[in-house]
């Protein structure tokens, strides 16, 4: 019996496990690339990242106002940017009213 020899390597055989991880390798560049893109994409279309806002300052004015007069203060307090905060039914000596909190941005 003779004895037979095994096939001869060839020579770029050591190259191929380098080459098939660097495949692996692009493929996962190329997502996070896709993926990086499509998010930027996304948040410019929806107007892009919330920023901290300036601290708004109120002024605050509490208001007395009885049923006949209610209206007219309403409509006074309007006319300077008063914004109401909160009203009750209140009552002041004998006289039944709303008792009002006004707001206003501070200038």
């Amino acid at each position: 019996m003779t004895e037979q020899q095994p096939p001869p390597i060839p020579q770029n055989n050591t190259m191929q496990p380098l080459l098939k991880k660097e495949k692996r390798w692009t493929w996962v560049w190329l997502m996070v690339i896709a993926i990086v893109l499509t998010a930027n994409s996304a948040l410019t279309l929806i107007g892009g990242l919330p920023t901290k806002a300036a601290s708004q300052k109120w002024e605050y004015a509490g208001e007395f106002a009885t049923d006949s007069k209610l209206a007219t203060k309403f409509t006074e307090a309007g006319e300077k940017h008063w914004e109401i905060v909160h009203c009750r039914r209140a009552r002041s000596g004998n006289d039944w009213g709303y008792e009002c909190i006004f707001k206003r941005p501070k200038q």
